[in-house]
């Protein structure tokens, strides 16, 4: 009798329910083509799904109903994640890469560049510099690529791509006569330092070489994969990776801490420009991953003191790589001596979440220093020309 009772009053419920639904339920009427019409009659909540289906502005059939936009986006959010759980090797990613290449070029991607080649010359090419001067350098700077090499694959507006970024360099020798200083500096590493990030970190680096970059800098986030992957990538790619502030156990810097590079100018005279390279230690005051205790990083301020007067000897412009922020930088140009600073510095930590103007605003001056900002995964590069005065002296940088 109980049993009977209860299934009696799940009947009685289940009816209850069944009218409250057909009652906020409406079924749009359709068009000729079978595309459904919103009904001005009926509250909100109503909008426009596939055919066949009824559409309700009531809670319970929003939550037991999802709509086909709905269900779509669950469906690539669940692809995703079976994805993320399945890192790629190496022979599925260059397989992967190749497919996308074929699809690119069956599609006429290569034959529909996104700009032609004057747009390029005339947005690359800095408005308020002579292109007569005859002592100048080209300088491509770059940084926190983050194991990055392709596009952002952004629907609205896709940056990025170092093969676009090859392509600049080329049109910057091209118009300038010259082939420009190409430096990076730091933060090629994604975290977590996981093998898929590794991979990708390796392929930056190829790719570097393949464009002849001049130095890379090592950033604090780089060390989270230990100093050993970073020095067999160096020596398997031929890139040089310098740091002047992260030492061994036994006191010793674990990468060349500057190298110089010379350079034939306009006038067909030689510049020799020194690189150096530093990156912040660890800041406690943030999560962050933390490097492997195979290499210590000291404050880069006393190693500098040292550096830069000896490299003055030697150079007619100095160049710092430093894994810091823009905000940062005028405090570790104000622990130099005048003799002991830079000319130019490059910034390679990014700092996200600001306006366009800031990006856009990117030479600044800290006490005669010039300082640069680097982008974000590769999808913006920095181009600069620098002035050289009398004696070397930096007279000017167009960014």
């Amino acid at each position: 009798m109980r049993y009977r009772l209860f299934f009696a009053c799940m009947s009685v419920t289940v009816l209850i329910l069944s009218s409250i639904v057909e009652a906020q339920t409406t079924v749009l009427p359709s068009d000729s083509q079978g595309q459904h019409k919103i009904n001005p009659n009926v509250g909100p909540g109503v909008g426009v799904v596939a055919r066949g289906t009824t559409l309700s502005s009531g809670s319970l059939v929003r939550r037991t109903r999802p709509t086909t936009g709905a269900a779509e986006m669950l469906r690539r959010t669940m692809t995703t994640r079976t994805l993320s759980r399945h890192p790629l090797t190496t022979e599925a990613l260059a397989r992967l890469r190749e497919e996308r290449a074929n699809q690119r070029l069956a599609g006429g991607a290569e034959t529909k560049p996104l700009m032609s080649e004057a747009d390029l010359r005339a947005w690359i090419a800095p408005t308020t510099a002579s292109l007569s001067a005859e002592k100048f350098i080209t300088l491509v700077h770059s940084s926190n690529r983050r194991s990055t090499v392709e596009t952002c694959h952004c629907p609205a507006h896709p940056t990025g791509g170092i093969d676009r970024e090859a392509r600049v360099v080329q049109e910057l020798e091209s118009l300038y006569g010259q082939r420009p200083l190409i430096v990076d500096a730091g933060g090629f590493l994604r975290l977590p330092p996981n093998e898929r990030s590794k991979l990708g970190a390796r392929i930056v680096l190829e790719a570097l070489a393949k464009m002849k970059v001049d130095a890379v800098n090592v950033g604090i986030t780089d060390l989270a994969a230990g100093t050993q992957f970073l020095r067999d990538m160096a020596t398997s790619t031929s890139v040089t990776l310098l740091s002047a502030n992260i030492f061994d156990k036994h006191g010793k810097p674990v990468f060349t801490p500057s190298r110089i590079v010379s350079l034939t100018l306009k006038d067909g005279k030689t510049a020799k420009i020194a690189l150096i390279g530093v990156t912040r230690p660890l800041d406690a005051t943030r999560r962050e991953f933390t490097p492997a205790n195979d290499a210590t990083v000291t404050t880069p301020a006393k190693t500098l003191k040292k550096l830069i007067p000896e490299l003055r000897k030697k150079a007619d412009l100095v160049v710092l790589l430093a894994y810091y922020t823009r905000e940062d930088v005028p405090e570790l140009v104000k622990e130099l001596p005048p003799d002991a600073r830079p000319d130019v510095v490059i910034c390679g930590e990014f700092t996200a979440g600001q306006r366009q103007s800031y990006y856009l605003e990117n030479a600044h001056t800290t006490d005669g220093v010039w300082s640069l900002s680097g982008g974000f995964e590769g999808r913006q590069v920095g181009v600069a020309l620098i002035e050289l005065g009398k004696k070397g002296k930096v007279q000017n940088v167009y960014p």
